[in-house]
């Protein structure tokens, strides 16, 4: 199903990982590979291992782009989804295990502004500072606080959007990578923040 999200991972103050998705944003889908990602982050070489593989990773620059291009249009890339699945919009959270299975640098779209849109229906985010899993939701019509994570993109909500009053993804629920939820808690948590949501039905009279 085309939810589309996002799959983020910060460390060292800054975001190295913002993958856009098209497909199953929602916590059963993409929060669900996140999830279980996470639970790996438990053994501490295999965390290890992954940092040091964030840290390596890189945003794709215009010129990087502008060559993969001229591969497509020469007919040499025939799939480009098969040589650069970390820039496939298919991808989503499996760009975790991707990483982490990677030899060689990643370059990586960054994607983190789609996180302003209101059409950006899910956000999950690992923090490797503050060591947390955290879950947003968009469609989302409240101001954020300056202290959410995204209340710095409220400048890029596209003006069209503003208008209608919609504002970047609203945190939802944030669990520590020690003490992660069940499957069944997690979508819980986000089944309050639905019926909180709903508005109250209008009287007929």
């Amino acid at each position: 199903m085309g939810t589309r999200n996002l799959t983020i991972v910060y460390i060292d103050g800054e975001y190295k990982v913002a993958q856009y998705g098209q497909w199953d944003g929602y916590p059963e889908g993409q929060g669900a590979t996140c999830l279980e990602f996470c639970k790996r982050l438990s053994d501490v070489g295999f965390r290890a291992e992954f940092e040091r593989k964030i840290r390596a990773c890189k945003w794709i620059t215009q010129q990087d782009a502008d060559a993969i291009n001229a591969r497509i249009e020469s007919g040499e890339l025939k799939c480009w989804q098969d040589e650069y699945p970390e820039l496939s919009r298919d991808t989503c959270a499996d760009i975790l295990q991707l990483i982490a299975d990677s030899k060689d640098e990643i370059k990586l779209k960054n994607s983190l502004s789609f996180a302003a849109a209101c059409d950006c229906e899910y956000a999950w985010v690992i923090d490797l500072d503050n060591n947390t899993f955290e879950g947003y939701i968009g469609f989302n019509k409240t101001l954020l606080s300056e202290d959410e994570r995204f209340a710095f993109l409220e400048k890029d909500v596209p003006e069209y959007e503003k208008e209608s009053g919609y504002h970047p993804v609203k945190f939802v629920a944030k669990w520590s990578l020690d003490e992660l939820p069940s499957l069944e808690d997690m979508c819980a948590a986000f089944e309050v923040e639905d019926d909180e949501d709903e508005e109250e039905p209008a009287p007929l009279f």
